[in-house]
């Protein structure tokens, strides 16, 4: 109940802070100057909200984060993100020599995440709520991955490697174990386990 409670609140915050309550100022019908001063401070003022609320979402993804570590799918393929920037894909979670990609991977978190990826505060607060409180804007991540070594049946293919093989993931931590997955270059979805 707790939990229900914190992410209603935590939506009725970024609803109000998007729609930007509070922050109008009553017109009045005195002077030019204090008409002049009210938008100066109403632009300062907006200008001023928008900064807070990219701040108060977009975090800084650390060594110690919950996206780090090795997570697999339901089909068994392992996606390994590194805190040193680097990653790994394998096709099999159980085979480490043949068919995967390393490569390096930038992560976003929070707001900057859902700004990468296109993902409107609507859709943001649909998760959040349905999550029962799982799930908040810290638990967002945008994973963009580039494969710079790729071996396949047993064979470098590293020199075939082209942009085309990018990867941007959309992933949701539900917890220390369990992880939701969207791949935007496939349109693949991924039910994550940690390994």
């Amino acid at each position: 109940m707790i939990k229900k409670r914190i992410a209603l609140m935590f939506l009725a915050v970024a609803v109000m802070t998007a729609s930007g309550c509070g922050n109008t100022k009553a017109k009045t019908d005195d002077s030019k100057k204090e008409e002049t001063t009210e938008v100066t401070t109403e632009e300062t003022t907006e200008e001023t909200t928008e900064e807070t609320t990219e701040e108060s979402y977009e975090e800084v993804v650390k060594e110690d984060d919950e996206i780090w570590g090795s997570w697999i799918t339901e089909s068994g393929t392992e996606f390994s993100f590194k805190s040193d920037n680097s990653y790994g894909w394998y096709q099999d979670s159980e085979d480490h020599s043949d068919n995967y990609y390393d490569g390096t991977v930038e992560v976003l978190k929070g707001y900057a995440a859902t700004e990468e990826l296109g993902i409107g505060m609507d859709q943001v607060m649909n998760v959040i709520i349905n999550s029962e409180g799982k799930v908040t804007y810290s638990n967002i991540y945008a994973v963009k991955c580039h494969p710079t070594y790729l071996i396949s049946g047993g064979v470098d293919k590293t020199d075939t490697l082209t942009s085309e093989f990018d990867m941007t993931l959309l992933m949701i931590v539900v917890d220390e174990h369990e992880a939701q997955g969207y791949n935007f270059s496939t349109g693949d979805t991924y039910y994550f386990k940690r390994k």
